[in-house]
């Protein structure tokens, strides 16, 4: 799913969610990708002249995808270094394990196997932290083993910040009538699709914006859980 790759961004908080907004306009809608001083976007479509590689493509073609039993090696690694720093290094904000009362786990979830995992995570993060997010931030970044850890640590520690499962459908209900944001169907990957409408955008309430594009992606990850048990299908996006 497009919308799960969050780019790490400087900053805290909201303000972080909201650099990580502005970088998911690229991908949420093909006309919305243009040039820009710090992302050699280039123009999309039939109206696209030039035939000058994008940066994403650049990026890509440097480095080759390891091999799946190599992927899955690198997968395991991660999964260990990340939980081993987590005990080495503890994130400046503590797990909320007040929220394991309000949080119940998929009994079909994936299980880590840990023996002090309920000390490391909340029941929650446990279920965020599978291995398809292990591979969607290997991905993300290059396949580099150290890169990947920052990223992943860094993720842990916006969404124990921000708690963006915490967005309730009232907060923004004003944005949601508007029709720009919706989601539409699904793609032949079984991957949600969410749209946005620039068009019928309207200035202010910046953090509102922010919170119905974080919304639309909790939302998303909850109904991809939904419909791989429906169709028995495992997903890596």
């Amino acid at each position: 799913m497009a919308l799960t790759h969050l780019d790490r961004s400087e900053g805290s908080g909201w303000v972080a969610a909201k650099a990580r907004a502005n970088l998911l306009l690229f991908v949420l809608h093909p006309r919305c990708v243009r040039r820009s001083k710090c992302h050699n976007f280039l123009p999309c479509g039939p109206s696209a002249q030039s035939s000058t590689p994008t940066m994403m493509e650049r990026r890509r073609s440097s480095v080759a995808k390891p091999t799946n039993e190599t992927l899955q090696e690198k997968k395991e690694e991660l999964k260990a270094k990340f939980f081993a720093s987590l005990i080495a290094a503890p994130l400046s904000i503590p797990p909320d394990f007040d929220d394991n009362d309000k949080y119940s786990p998929d009994e079909d979830g994936q299980k880590h196997d840990l023996e002090n995992i309920d000390e490391l995570l909340t029941k929650r993060e446990q279920d965020y932290f599978n291995d398809a997010q292990f591979y969607c931030h290997l991905r993300a970044r290059q396949w580099n083993m150290q890169k990947s850890l920052d990223m992943i640590r860094e993720t842990l520690r916006w969404r124990r910040e921000a708690k963006p499962w915490t967005i309730s459908c009232d907060e923004i209900e004003q944005h949601f009538r508007t029709g720009k944001n919706y989601h539409n169907g699904w793609t032949k990957q079984h991957r949600p699709c969410v749209v946005m409408r620039v068009r019928l955008d309207q200035p202010g309430d910046d953090v509102g914006k922010i919170k119905t594009i974080l919304y639309q992606m909790e939302r998303s990850l909850r109904m991809i859980k939904a419909r791989c048990r429906e169709n028995d299908v495992r997903l890596f996006f």
